[in-house]
């Protein structure tokens, strides 16, 4: 994968920690999972 696609991912990743920890217990616990929204 390109530099700048990592870049992108890790940003995003980083905006989004909480709510992908979040999203982690959720299936871990086989709950619905929500959609987070996409870098613009």
């Amino acid at each position: 994968m390109p530099g700048k696609q990592k870049r992108q991912i890790k940003v995003w990743a980083e905006l989004h920690e909480d709510e992908l920890k979040a999203l982690w217990k959720l299936s871990e616990n086989g709950e619905e999972l929500y959609r987070i929204k996409p870098l613009q």
